[in-house]
């Protein structure tokens, strides 16, 4: 059966400290990142739900699906990341969408909790007149990508190198060369280390959104960490 829109698939994983945001976790301890990443993942698919886009979660690893109910609701629809890379990984989660019948799905990181819900409302435009869909990161990686599924090929993220600052531009060579046509949304910006928190708690005095970070966030109080691991 055709399901209608665009399905938005939130990468999650289980929340386990030194296991999630772990070179913010170097910066700032391991407990106060697994804080945070639990507040980015609520902003997140709070953004989601207004955005009026279907939404699963997409978790790793498998069996923690019971940990992940008790956290965000036992009514969450979950996929499970399966492949040994992160590009495997999306590429299990979109051709799960697909395979329940979405013509158009898209792999969304939880990196990026005061993306804009305009953002997301973005994904399904973009792939109403193209092939793929990419939000690029100002790291040189990328914070979403969604496909159609008539221009979905399972490997094309495989055997890729990825945490450089060559990720997008591997991936938009990938696509030309399939003559795939893509979208690139607005560039935003991923939370990683603690310069990149530092931005981020900047943003949010400027007026962007992440209400349950910037909560998050006035609980921990100053936030100051080791510099330097930014690999």
């Amino acid at each position: 059966m055709q399901m209608d829109g665009t399905l938005i698939i939130v990468m999650v994983k289980a929340p386990i400290a030194g296991g999630v945001k772990t070179r913010l976790g170097r910066n700032i301890g391991y407990e106060k990142a697994l804080s945070l990443y639990r507040s980015f993942v609520s902003d997140i698919i709070e953004k989601v739900k207004r955005s009026g886009n279907p939404m699963k979660i997409g978790l790793y690893p498998e069996g923690s699906e019971n940990t992940i109910k008790d956290w965000l609701g036992q009514d969450i629809e979950i996929f499970v990341q399966k492949g040994g890379d992160i590009g495997e990984k999306q590429a299990s989660l979109l051709k799960q969408g697909f395979d329940i019948g979405y013509e158009k799905c898209a792999v969304l990181s939880t990196d990026c909790p005061d993306i804009p819900v305009e953002y997301i409302k973005g994904i399904d435009l973009a792939l109403d007149g193209t092939d793929v869909v990419i939000g690029p990161a100002e790291d040189g990686g990328y914070n979403l990508i969604g496909s159609s599924k008539d221009a979905f090929k399972e490997d094309l993220l495989k055997d890729m190198e990825w945490s450089n600052e060559e990720v997008l531009s591997n991936v938009l060579l990938r696509l030309d060369k399939e003559n795939i046509r893509t979208c690139l949304l607005p560039v935003w910006w991923d939370v990683d280390v603690i310069d990149d928190l530092e931005l981020l708690i900047e943003r949010l005095e400027n007026g962007t959104k992440a209400p349950s970070t910037n909560s998050t966030l006035q609980e921990l109080g100053p936030l100051e960490g080791k510099r330097g691991y930014h690999e």
